[in-house]
């Protein structure tokens, strides 16, 4: 089980590697499933980790929709 800092690390990461990338249809789609593979079973954490790791699954999300390049 991943800590709540690893997984927003993670997010990071993976925000900033996409801003590397080009727009195009389905725009981080494998990095959001990469954050929930890391993510793994949101239920085996506690209610106050699963609110705020849904919290930053929310803020990758948003970056994606809105991200213009």
């Amino acid at each position: 089980m991943k800590t709540v800092n690893q997984i927003l690390k993670k997010s990071e990461q993976l925000q900033n590697r996409l801003t590397k990338k080009k727009v195009r249809e389905n725009f981080g789609n494998k990095e959001l499933n990469l954050l929930d593979n890391f993510i793994g079973d949101p239920y085996s954490y506690s209610y106050d980790d699963r609110m705020a790791i849904n919290t930053i699954t929310k803020n990758l999300f948003d970056f994606c929709i809105n991200y213009t390049g």
